[in-house]
């Protein structure tokens, strides 16, 4: 045999591969590992391995697009596979055409990433639940009208409850278009005014209940603005309505009692309703009519209401005179502080001391430069005047 060139040997190896009929359309079973989709051209590419070996693995879009699910790591599956060989890198790997998960089904699968995703979005959040109205007066029912779900709800809301007006929205609940048929009835139940909602169903199979494990279904149950009660197949069966709604009740008719008050209840709770009014009344008018007692002695005892009064007239008159005697004397004291003040002020009383004011014209002679020798001045002492010639006056 000549020299090959690499390219040589890895076409010949993978010429070998793909005449090997026992490397065609294998079954192998083995866990996902390094998942990557290649949203561009939709191709899938991850790793199949087991406990001791791992074998490189390509499913192209052609094939992809017709699974039910997509893939993801650590899930285990069986590969309808052939193998063939990379010759740009000369290893070989399986073209994967189907993939069927391994314990866990299709629809179980695609299931929990339904109730995984509405998780996410809050759909589930107890916070975000309304609570059941006490006394309903409008009632709504979304169900089949083929089913028995009507013969187990009517029967028991005309024992505990006839007051209530009973509105049915009929909808497939299984088949092809069955999740957007109980979409559209729930959207028409909540236009119509119900106080409260049930959407309910018969037991079933998976596949049965699958309408009411859709997003569609779930969704128009959360965003309903109306109390859901859902009560979806057996009691044992849990489905995303379930969850979505605002309350879960195991069969329909246990559904219909969450929403109906017993009549016997009712007629009780009236009852001590009436008493409690009764009592509350009883005591209102006891504690008017002691008032108006109250009013009608003080009307009567005109001499009562003077001696009370005059008492007040006669404080408050006691209280006014000794604020007057107060504000008089303190008047006084500074009437007399001010004379003494004035009384250092005055003039005159230097006079006393041997001293005179001298006038001329009436007016005080303050400077010897107001005289003229020759002048008659006015002498004013503290008892008395005289009469002065000014004989000459100095300035200096």
């Amino acid at each position: 045999m000549g020299i090959l060139s690499v390219t040589q040997l890895n076409r010949y190896m993978s010429f070998k591969i793909k005449e090997d009929e026992k490397l065609r359309g294998m079954m192998i079973k083995g866990e996902i590992s390094n998942f990557s989709h290649h949203v561009s051209t939709g191709n899938f590419y991850f790793t199949l391995k087991d406990e001791t070996a791992a074998v490189k693995a390509v499913m192209f879009a052609n094939f992809s697009k017709n699974l039910k699910f997509e893939p993801e790591d650590g899930l285990e599956v069986i590969a309808l596979a052939s193998v063939g060989m990379y010759e740009k890198e000369g290893v070989y790997q399986l073209y994967v055409t189907d993939i069927q998960p391994c314990g866990e089904g299709v629809q179980n699968l695609a299931r929990r990433r339904l109730m995984e995703r509405l998780e996410a979005m809050g759909v589930f959040a107890p916070e975000r639940k309304c609570g059941l109205p006490s006394f309903p007066e409008k009632i709504g029912v979304i169900t089949s009208k083929t089913g028995a779900v009507l013969q187990d709800i009517i029967p028991v809301l005309t024992r505990r409850y006839p007051l209530c007006t009973l509105n049915v929205y009929p909808s497939p609940v299984q088949g092809g278009g069955a999740a957007a048929e109980i979409s559209g009835a729930l959207a028409r139940a909540c236009s119509d005014g119900n106080d409260v909602l049930i959407l309910a169903r018969g037991g079933g199979s998976a596949e049965d209940l699958s309408a009411f494990n859709t997003e569609e279904v779930a969704l128009a149950v959360f965003n309903s603005g109306v109390p859901v009660i859902s009560a979806v197949g057996h009691e044992t069966d849990y489905t995303a309505a379930d969850f979505a709604a605002d309350r879960r009740a195991p069969t329909p008719s246990a559904a219909a009692e969450l929403v109906s008050a017993d009549a016997l209840q009712i007629s009780g709770h009236l009852d001590y309703c009436e008493e409690k009014l009764r009592e509350n009344f009883t005591a209102l008018l006891g504690a008017k009519y002691n008032r108006v007692l109250a009013l009608e002695v003080g009307l009567k005892s005109p001499a009562n209401l003077a001696e009370i009064y005059s008492e007040k007239i006669n404080a408050l008159t006691g209280r006014l005179c000794a604020a007057a005697l107060r504000k008089c004397g303190d008047c006084e004291r500074l009437l007399g502080e001010n004379a003494l003040r004035l009384e250092a002020l005055n003039p005159l009383r230097v006079l006393s001391r041997g001293y005179s004011i001298a006038y001329k014209d009436g007016a005080p002679v303050t400077n010897s430069e107001q005289l003229t020798p020759g002048e008659t001045l006015t002498l004013k002492f503290s008892i008395g005047e005289a009469r002065a010639k000014i004989i000459s006056a100095t300035w200096k």
